[in-house]
């Protein structure tokens, strides 16, 4: 406002204003001031109150579990589709599920049911289909609210009785949750305090894969399921992927060039890491074929009309190839189906 002022009165001094115009414009300003500084002054009271605000919902809250109550997040106004795609030729059916979030569903061992994420009250939360979209039932927060931050990224439990997901409580902890499918009961299962997301289930159901850490360096994790276990790091890398004989993970890891990311795997032992793309995208959510012989994912390229695309890479061959155009966050059915998002 300073600099302002200042361009004013050169500007003033340049023109040699008559004393009558001097005072005219002198007024003009000070009204100016009082009007700047009353507006300073809101802005000011509205910023100290939201502040205050933030905290007393903060130390109220209680994270031991995912919150069911909290401040509204922004509803998202795009409406994206679960499609089904045809593996062979990439051709898309007519949408199974209409708004859902824009990440990864899971299919139920069975292939009864599916798991997917939707707002609902302007909280992201858990719901349920059947496999060909019908009778669509919430999971997560009965009583219509939940945290703004949200339910993310189901996988289910080999035995289909619990779902793994990313929660979030009202202080803002992001952490690996399991909820009872048959009763909504929620038991948390990491509690540290950095960021942990993307869970996946081993094939036998006895740990969790997951990522910890949403900077630069995040890494793979794995945790049992049961009480008291402790978390192991596998390596650098994030949304995991077992395989289905349980002997490798498939990961997202940036490339080493620091532009794109690239899927990799890796034994659960720690060994025998490859990386399976390097294509200058980003190349990431990894999803195995129920056979193990390809993985698809996402990969998306900037500048493209359109950028993202379901994409496999054959691991017999190691050929990459693109599957569906438009489309991510890849899930496999228990039949070999393809289950894909458009936004």
């Amino acid at each position: 406002m300073a600099d302002l002022q200042e361009m004013f009165r050169e500007a003033t001094d340049r023109v040699a204003p008559g004393h009558g115009a001097l005072d005219r414009q002198h007024r003009r300003q000070r009204q100016r001031r009082r009007r700047e500084r009353g507006l300073v002054f809101g802005l000011t009271a509205a910023l100290v109150a939201a502040f205050f605000a933030v905290i007393v919902a903060t130390r109220s809250s209680t994270p031991s579990a995912p919150a069911d109550h909290g401040t509204s997040a922004p509803v998202v106004t795009s409406q994206p589709v679960l499609e089904e795609v045809d593996p062979v030729t990439g051709a898309t059916g007519t949408p199974l599920i209409r708004e859902v979030a824009p990440e990864q569903v899971d299919v139920s061992p069975d292939g009864s049911h599916i798991v997917f994420v939707r707002s609902r009250a302007g909280h992201d939360q858990l719901f349920l289909a059947n496999s060909d979209g019908t009778e669509i039932s919430a999971l997560t927060a009965a009583n219509d609210v939940g945290c703004g931050c949200g339910v993310h990224e189901p996988d289910w439990a080999p035995d289909g009785t619990t779902i793994a997901f990313r929660g979030a409580d009202l202080a803002g902890n992001q952490d690996i949750y399991v909820v009872d499918v048959g009763t909504g009961a929620v038991e948390r299962i990491t509690t540290a305090p950095t960021y942990e997301g993307s869970p996946d289930w081993s094939p036998d159901g006895t740990t969790i894969a997951f990522t910890r850490g949403d900077g630069d360096h995040p890494s793979v994790w794995l945790i049992g399921a049961g009480e008291d276990s402790r978390a192991v790091r596998l390596s650098e890398g994030s949304a995991p992927a077992w395989s289905p004989d349980g002997q490798t993970i498939a990961f997202t890891r940036a490339a080493g060039t620091g532009d794109g990311s690239d899927i990799w795997t890796i034994a659960t032992d720690g060994s025998s890491a490859e990386e399976l793309t390097d294509r200058n995208e980003f190349d990431s959510t990894p999803a195995w074929l129920p056979d193990g012989t390809q993985i698809a994912f996402t990969a998306f390229r900037p500048g493209d009309d359109t950028p993202t695309a379901i994409a496999a890479v054959d691991l017999r061959t190691r050929q990459v190839y693109q599957l569906a155009s438009g489309l991510s966050e890849p899930a496999w059915t228990p039949e070999g189906s393809l289950l894909a998002i458009r936004t």
